[in-house]
């Protein structure tokens, strides 16, 4: 199927390929305006467009678009949103607070998975499974920090900064609680 966006989106021909900006947007704008509420605005405000893509999920950022990369297929069956809303909710925290050349941190996807399992209805990450553990461990230590104190990281983000600007110690200090 022809892309017709502009501008078009750098990743259009790589396999397993699909927009589905128009079915996702109402998920994203909801998700968006949650993470929001919580975390503070977004670092960098910009348009978010939605595709399948055989090497998903993943976020990845061109010309001002932040693109939400969603797992070949999720879009399917639109009477099963679990793992579409699931995959929108973790990489739309991505997307709150990317700044251009920042490495994403152990915070950033603590809130991500956080965000991913009590708003997206994804399943705690296993941390047996080698490929999961760090998901696992910093959703764990940001959970304990949000118990603690619920809006922290939308108070150390004012004025609106990357999460990269608050995490240095991050590990370390969360092991205390």
């Amino acid at each position: 199927m022809p892309n017709y966006s502009y501008p078009p989106d750098p990743m259009a021909n790589e396999p397993g390929w699909k927009d589905i900006t128009n079915r996702a947007g109402p998920i994203v704008k909801k998700f968006l305006a949650k993470a929001t509420e919580l975390f503070g605005p977004p670092t960098n405000s910009m348009p978010v467009r939605v595709t399948e893509l055989k090497s998903a999920p993943q976020s990845t950022f061109h010309n001002g678009i932040a693109y939400i990369r969603v797992g070949q297929g999720v879009s399917a069956n639109p009477d099963d949103e679990h793992d579409l809303k699931g995959q929108i909710a973790h990489e739309i925290v991505h997307v709150l607070f990317w700044e251009k050349d920042v490495k994403v941190t152990m915070l950033e996807e603590g809130l991500c998975s956080y965000f991913a399992i009590n708003y997206g209805g994804e399943h705690v990450p296993r941390p047996e499974d080698r490929e999961q553990r760090r998901y696992y461990e910093a959703y764990e230590l940001v959970t304990k920090l949000l118990e603690k104190c619920p809006v922290i990281i939308r108070q150390l983000r004012v004025p609106p900064c990357s999460i990269d600007k608050i995490a240095a110690d991050f590990e370390r200090l969360a092991r205390k609680f």
